[in-house]
């Protein structure tokens, strides 16, 4: 297979360090195999001199690591999740307020992901309401609005000036507002897209919701601003995130 460095100032640093020492020792590196699979390895090796004293080439062996390294990164994916999920258990254990529960874990989520803005919101399904209950990030006015489906609120909300979240998936928003909803059980729910608005002030911030469930029942959701150049929605955050959703479904339920 052909391989390639996943860095290219890995290359470079590799480069330097050889000219300046004439070896290497235990140099760590990534590479990118064809299949665009990682392969972690670490590098040893010495440079091929010339004659007129001009490096013509390298020799070493290069030992592979990535069993090792997922190990390690799978660890510290199970410990950011047992740090999150015990930080809510503790809230949990503290407190019967359910507001300062989903604050903590809000807060937790944010800071483990390294975010800076988003809000948990539970649905009322007797209002066919979207209630903000915590917020972290978001202007202080935000915390005291009502979430209505647009269609049923557009001329409240002008009247108003109330903030309103819409989901991308019109469909996929009315039903969650069902009262007799029922979701086949999933290990994690996909994510999805939504806006925070307010056209009054021009405010406008795009979310990425990962649903709280319990008892196959749809309780809520959390809403992330999360920037253009990061991913949340696939492999070690996407767990994290659905295991705090799970999570937190359990807690509703309880206060309930």
């Amino acid at each position: 297979d052909e391989i390639v460095y996943d860095f290219h100032m890995c290359w470079i640093k590799f480069q330097r360090q050889i000219e300046r020492d004439g070896l290497v020792k235990d140099f760590e590196a990534k590479f990118k195999k064809k299949d665009r699979s990682l392969l972690h390895c670490l590098l040893s090796g010495n440079a091929v001199w010339g004659k007129d004293d001009e490096i013509i080439g390298y020799q070493g062996i290069a030992k592979d690591i990535t069993a090792r390294m997922d190990a390690i990164q799978n660890f510290r994916q199970r410990h950011r999740e047992l740090w999150v999920l015990n930080s809510v258990a503790f809230a949990m254990n503290k407190t019967h307020d359910l507001d300062a529960v989903l604050e903590i874990a809000l807060i937790k989520a944010l800071e483990v992901l390294g975010l800076k803005a988003g809000a948990i919101f539970l649905i009322d399904h007797d209002k066919a309401d979207f209630v903000m209950k915590s917020r972290q990030g978001l202007p202080e006015d935000v915390k005291k609005s009502n979430f209505r489906d647009a269609e049923k609120t557009a001329l409240q909300d002008a009247e108003e000036n109330t903030f309103r979240i819409e989901l991308h998936d019109q469909s996929l928003m009315k039903s969650l507002l069902l009262k007799n909803l029922i979701l086949t059980p999933e290990p994690i729910f996909p994510p999805f897209k939504a806006t925070l608005k307010q056209s009054a002030k021009q405010f406008s911030m795009e979310l990425i919701c990962f649903l709280i469930t319990a008892k196959e029942k749809a309780s809520g959701f959390l809403a992330l601003e999360v920037p253009p150049d990061k991913d949340i929605t696939r492999g070690q955050d996407y767990h994290l995130l659905g295991s705090l959703g799970n999570f937190l479904g359990g807690a509703i339920e309880n206060a309930s």
